[in-house]
């Protein structure tokens, strides 16, 4: 057996974890808590068709098949780790349907506890000081906004009670060390046009003009998949009816495009950097070109996540030409959980102010501010559910990687910028791996790719 055909196999005996977390009613729970149907979380229901035990029993036997066969050291090791964290996600997933249909205080209590046990396990936990130091800077950069001469007769009481509560819930003494790390302006242009040449047709597609409807970008990406790709593809993209952001089945090789997306239309800048650069170019096309060029890695070995997540979001800014704050989000929405034990109201009501403290002007008419209120409320809603997804109370780690992430493939990028084959090599022909691991390592170069 090869070793590309042992990682599928294991690889199909796990549901896909978005899908698996992902609430049937996302929509109708946001209007109804925006209505004020529920107090402290939202009525998520979620699919509970997986067998969990079946699957760990499964993935069991399947290691002990594999461990018949003549794999080398390195690659037994790489199906332990991804049956570990198989069994792992199983064990997640079951926690939470227990969570959801506990009766008892204790049961619930239980339940959360192996949850964080869980997604710790998997994910890491967010940095406490980092977590304070991003939110230091925050409130840093909205006082910073509001002591603008133009506020001084237009900040509203609301406004400066809401940053008040801010600083008394947030602010910290805790010193940061050091600033986080961002790539120079000429590392960042230097990476785009590396990104743009290899897709300019692909790019070019795209109407810079036009805000194009779910069924519009489907059409634009299976048009792509089937003229741009130098090689046939299984991937087709179509538009899916429950979830709110973009998500790649890397099981099932589908680029689902959400019929109700949480951040909102997808525009031309949309296109281009989220649904071109960051989901196809990084999260289908990694996987595409291995499947045809270098099997052993197509399919995801342990722990790459967080640096394809970092390249993703790299992709993105770097055609989009800023590092954006969504990254930062995520972070404080796992820290208000982890840390603060914050609810999902309460997180959602933080998110919600310091979003739209962030984008108000003192020109801003009342109809303005109502649209970006609108705005800030979606995201800080999207941000809520995406940390605590699959119970609507226990925070999941899995966001912290495009914080963390960011910071990693940003660093390789500047440390590599200079040498573009080996960017190409490492990035965009080397699967679904992370180049700076080092069990990841010895088998790229195994296979030539390092």
């Amino acid at each position: 057996m090869k070793f590309s055909e042992a990682m599928e196999m294991l690889q199909q005996a796990a549901p896909d974890f978005v899908t698996e977390v992902t609430p049937l009613n996302a929509n109708e729970a946001q209007e109804e808590f925006f209505a004020g149907g529920c107090s402290t979380a939202p009525n998520f229901v979620y699919d509970e068709s997986t067998d969990y035990v079946a699957g760990k029993k499964q993935v069991r036997a399947l290691l002990k098949e594999l461990h018949r066969e003549d794999f080398s050291e390195a690659e037994l090791e790489i199906l332990d780790e991804i049956g570990r964290q198989t069994r792992l996600k199983y064990d997640l997933w079951q926690m939470m349907r227990l969570f959801r249909h506990a009766k008892t205080d204790r049961q619930r209590d239980n339940a959360r506890r192996q949850i964080l046990r869980c997604t710790v396990a998997l994910h890491g936990e967010p940095d406490k000081q980092t977590y304070h130091g991003l939110w230091t800077e925050r409130l840093a950069e909205i006082e910073k906004r509001f002591a603008d001469p133009k506020w001084s007769d237009a900040l509203c009481l609301e406004d400066a009670d809401a940053f008040c509560h801010l600083k008394d819930a947030f602010q910290s003494s805790t010193r940061v060390d050091e600033e986080p790390f961002a790539p120079r302006q000429e590392t960042l242009t230097k990476f785009r046009d590396f990104c743009w040449k290899r897709w300019q047709k692909t790019f070019e597609r795209v109407d810079m003009e036009h805000v194009y409807t779910p069924e519009e970008a489907c059409d634009l990406l299976n048009t792509v998949f089937r003229e741009d790709f130098p090689y046939p593809t299984e991937w087709r993209a179509m538009v899916s009816e429950t979830k709110t952001s973009l998500s790649t089945n890397q099981k099932a090789l589908k680029l689902e495009v959400p019929r109700h997306r949480g951040k909102g239309p997808y525009t031309g800048k949309v296109m281009l950097e989220v649904v071109l650069a960051h989901e196809l170019m990084v999260h289908v096309n990694r996987r595409e070109y291995a499947k045809h060029y270098c099997p052993e890695v197509a399919i995801p070995l342990p722990d790459y996540l967080v640096f394809e997540e970092g390249l993703a979001k790299a992709a993105e800014q770097a055609l989009g030409g800023e590092i954006d704050q969504t990254s930062i989000d995520h972070y404080l929405t796992a820290g208000m959980a982890y840390y603060d034990n914050m609810d999902f109201a309460e997180i959602f009501n933080v998110q919600r102010w310091q979003l739209f403290l962030r984008e108000i002007k003192p020109e801003d008419t009342a109809e303005t501010r109502e649209r970006k209120r609108q705005k800030a409320d979606d995201e800080a809603f999207r941000l809520t559910l995406r940390c605590l997804r699959g119970t609507g109370a226990v925070p999941l780690m899995s966001n912290s990687v495009y914080y963390n992430g960011q910071i990693q493939a940003w660093k390789y990028i500047e440390e590599n910028i200079d040498d573009l084959d080996k960017l190409e090599k490492t990035l965009f022909r080397s699967g679904k791996t992370d180049p700076t691991n080092p069990l990841h390592q010895k088998i790229l170069e195994s296979i030539g790719l390092m």
